[in-house]
């Protein structure tokens, strides 16, 4: 496990753990906190049994902490174990100033006290909006991202939940600004669409918002590392550094991709933006490494795992209309058949993507199907947003039908425009046979809580 902290000034961050809540707690690490970190840090902590509750505490002293203090977690089963399990996801939160902010996260952590881990696929932050990121501008130097960071992260219950709750995290584009993409391979000019161009230009905003600098996408992504990147025990290759940040190289090695196991069940976590590519002549979401990757997780699990998970911030299934920033999958259909295809041609079974982004939630799935082969069925989970604007036109502009020649049966079993979380339940008891079920869950208009639900048995 790996403890997280930040603190307002350079520090030393120290981490108590025991087992039993009335056990005597034992020193098991120290990191110090300093400036150029943003005074964040790690406290990573080995040789803990599986499927085991720790109890743990954070000190700025190196004095036995007191009861009151401790929070915690739950351990991972022993990798490719069969273990059913449970995960809450979902995107999308930007606090607001009313009491009930973080509404969402109260209700995940009293509803569901025994969740194995969390996925945060992106939009953890809202650094470019400057009604609400508490700057009144949006983010540009290091120290700006920090402070919207620390902004959103103080929220009460959010802290809440993350204390108690294991977090596996990537990142979409609000981390950096608005449906952010680089013009070029060698990534060194990004932009924000037009539209946002216009839009902050009426709204007579600083020439700063209005273009996005190489200077603020690696400020952005250095925040991101202190912040969300950090928690990952090992990526695949991540991007190279230098004294100035992260470096971007032509057609270089380098991303925020990571996998883990939780028992007999694969996660792939796509790194979906910062290889994103978009101009009149290409455009790509991963990079030719990020794909080799992918396809090598892909055939190593294909066997062994009979569940598979590739978590996307940016929907693939579903298929939106009026997507005038080319965000989705859907934008770049050759690569959204690459990674079909794969699929289908490998005959993968058991593939779940996990999405947020939209601001709703859905279930779709289909199966992927060429003359004279079997049905390889794949589904599609969206939760969006935890908190943050609902996007009402989402049942009209979901396409139902897209147009795949191998892409049949194509249902769309349900969509939510209201504030939401998902929980995915995964039935491991018979691994032949495993079971996985999605509830996605809101709040109607009388302050009920409801949910929608579909489950899939793999035959």
């Amino acid at each position: 496990v790996k403890l997280w902290g930040r603190t307002s000034a350079p520090s030393t961050l120290y981490a108590w753990l025991k087992q039993a809540p009335a056990g005597e707690a034992r020193l098991v690490g120290q990191v110090s906190l300093v400036a150029e970190n943003g005074c964040t840090g790690v406290i990573e902590v080995g040789s803990l049994q599986p499927l085991t509750t720790y109890h743990f505490a954070m000190t700025l002293e190196n004095v036995n902490p007191e009861p009151e203090d401790f929070s915690s977690f739950r351990t991972a089963p022993v990798p490719g174990e069969p273990t059913s399990f449970q995960f809450a996801f979902g995107s999308c939160f930007r606090p607001t100033p009313q009491r009930t902010s973080g509404l969402i996260f109260e209700r995940i952590r009293a509803a569901h006290p025994d969740l194995s881990f969390l996925c945060l696929l992106g939009d953890q932050i809202y650094a470019d909006d400057w009604k609400h990121n508490s700057l009144g501008r949006a983010a540009e130097t290091l120290d700006d991202f920090r402070e919207v960071y620390l902004h959103t992260w103080s929220n009460p219950s959010l802290r809440a939940l993350l204390r108690r709750t294991p977090a596996y995290m990537t990142l979409d584009d609000h981390e950096v600004d608005n449906d952010w993409h680089w013009r070029d391979r060698q990534r060194s000019q990004a932009e924000i669409p037009l539209y946002t161009r216009i839009m902050r230009r009426i709204a007579l905003r600083p020439k700063q918002e209005i273009h996005l600098s190489l200077e603020r996408v690696k400020a952005a992504l250095q925040a991101y590392w202190e912040h969300q990147g950090v928690h990952v025990s090992e990526y695949i290759h991540t991007l190279p550094t230098s004294r100035e940040g992260f470096e971007f190289e032509a057609d270089a090695p380098g991303f925020f991709a990571y996998t883990f196991d939780y028992g007999a069940a694969s996660f792939f976590i796509l790194d979906a933006r910062t290889q994103r590519v978009c101009n009149r002549r290409e455009r790509q979401i991963l990079g030719e490494d990020q794909w080799q990757a992918l396809e090598g997780w892909l055939l190593a699990v294909k066997d062994t795992s009979p569940v598979k998970f590739i978590v996307t911030s940016s929907a693939l299934l579903n298929t939106f209309l009026g997507d005038f920033a080319n965000d989705r999958w859907s934008s770049y259909p050759s690569q959204r058949d690459r990674l079909l295809r794969f699929i289908l041609s490998h005959r993968i079974r058991g593939i779940y993507f996990l999405t947020g982004d939209l601001h709703s939630g859905h279930a779709i799935s289909a199966v992927l199907q060429e003359p004279g082969s079997d049905a390889i069925p794949v589904w599609e989970f969206c939760s969006s947003p935890f908190e943050q604007d609902t996007n009402f036109l989402a049942r009209i502009l979901t396409l139902r039908h897209p147009r795949h020649a191998f892409l049949k049966d194509y249902r769309v079993h349900f969509i939510v425009d209201k504030l939401n979380y998902g929980i995915v339940s995964v039935y491991l008891n018979d691994p032949a046979h495993p079971g996985v079920h999605f509830d996605l869950h809101y709040q109607a208009k009388d302050g009920s809580w409801k949910s929608k639900s579909i489950s899939q048995v793999q035959p």
